[in-house]
This record gives C-alpha cells, sequence and structure tokens, in this order.
C-alpha cells in the first residue's frame, strides 16, 4: 500500500499495471487485497525454462 501511495501521491500516476504468473495465487491474491483487477483478455504466453507460461495483467486505478 506504502508503493501505492508513493506511485499515485508523489509521482502522479493515474494507473498501474502488473504482469503476474496465472498460477502464482498467492500473488493474484494479494494484488486483489491492494485493489487491483485482473484485465480480461490480456493474457499470453511466455517461455520460461523451455515451458510455456501463462501471464495476466492486472491494474488499478488512481481513486478520485
Amino acid at each position: 500500500m506504502l508503493t501505492l501511495d508513493y506511485a499515485f501521491n508523489t509521482l502522479g500516476l493515474k494507473t498501474i499495471i502488473i504482469r503476474v504468473l496465472y498460477d502464482n495465487e498467492a500473488s493474484i491474491a494479494t494484488g486483489e487485497k491492494c485493489g487491483f483487477k485482473k484485465i480480461e483478455g490480456s493474457d499470453y504466453e511466455v517461455m520460461i525454462e523451455g515451458k510455456p507460461r501463462t501471464v495476466i495483467f492486472m491494474q488499478i486505478n488512481r481513486g478520485i
């Protein structure tokens, strides 16, 4: 939450987007607790150590 506060209030960002591996439930849950929402249709595959892995994007917008 301190990082989000810094990004929005000090840096003046309006939107933050993060990438998370689809099967990393802990990271997804943490992102959701902080207010991030999954961006539907943003999934893509990458190769990590020779294996295909699905990555998703999550975003949060500055509160008004």
